[in-house]
């Protein structure tokens, strides 16, 4: 199940997405359509977490679970690349 409510997303100024809500019931088969420039790509890099929402995103949901405020401190330090994640950590403290 996936839950978006009151998705926002900015990159300095410019508003990519305002205010997007919507529910995918688990098991669903949904497509997601529109126009170039639109915001579909913009919402599945938010829903993968490859992009954080603006502040007054109320919750972004994915199998109950709240992907910035349930999730968020469990990954920090990770990154996600396609096909893989990858813990970002400081060397300098690691003898060779």
């Amino acid at each position: 199940m996936i839950e978006i409510e009151n998705l926002s997303l900015s990159f300095g100024d410019r508003r990519a997405l305002d205010d997007v809500s919507f529910h995918v019931p688990k098991g669903a088969v949904t497509g997601f359509i529109g126009e170039n420039g639109a915001g579909k790509t913009s919402t599945f890099r938010v829903l993968t977490t490859w992009l954080l929402p603006d502040p007054e995103t109320v919750s972004v949901r994915v199998g109950g679970i709240d992907l910035f405020k349930d999730l968020m401190p469990l990954v920090l330090g990770w990154e996600f690349f396609p096909n893989s994640w990858h813990c970002r950590v400081s060397f300098e403290s690691m003898n060779i």
